[in-house]
């Protein structure tokens, strides 16, 4: 039986070892996580082990949707679909956001955040998110042909209201 709850500042660790697993996915450290612990939903198996996770994170008056995972062996059976929702749903409940956004790979938009109610919009929208994440992370450089390794797309939420 897999559930999906609320994460809690002891589910850090758990989901900070999801986001090193996955090398399409921004790295976090338990620290980072242990800070946005309450912007997180996770999936639990039976034996109460984190195999999924989506939270989010606050750029001003902006809301990046961050970290959506589920472990190899869980997934295609909606859980990624059903944490998304869980996120979303939170952040329409509290509207506080003006935006919410999504950096991610052309595969997973098209299957996952498309679907969801996301559309194609332009990094320099979220210049704060680029100073600070981008720059730390592993793809955010040129291979050895001079071609820049970032295959992320970004993509906006058009249902907020």
């Amino acid at each position: 039986m897999i559930k999906i709850r609320k994460a809690v500042k002891g589910d850090s660790a758990g989901i900070s070892k999801l986001t090193k697993k996955f090398p399409t996915t921004l790295s976090r450290s338990p620290e980072e996580i242990f800070r946005l612990a309450g912007n997180f939903f996770v999936a639990e198996n039976k034996k109460a082990k984190v195999i999924g996770c989506c939270g989010f994170k606050i750029w001003d008056n902006d809301r990046e949707i961050i970290s959506l995972i589920v472990d190899s062996p869980h997934q295609k059976k909606g859980l990624a679909k059903n944490l998304l929702e869980k996120v979303l749903g939170q952040l329409k409940e509290t509207k506080t956001a003006k935006k919410i956004f999504v950096l991610s790979t052309k595969e997973i938009a098209d299957k996952i955040f498309a679907p969801a109610g996301f559309f194609p919009a332009g990094i320099q929208m979220f210049s704060q998110k680029v100073g600070q994440d981008c720059k730390r992370c592993r793809k955010n450089k040129l291979d050895s042909r001079g071609r820049y390794l970032c295959d992320e797309v970004v993509l906006v939420y058009k249902n907020l209201k």
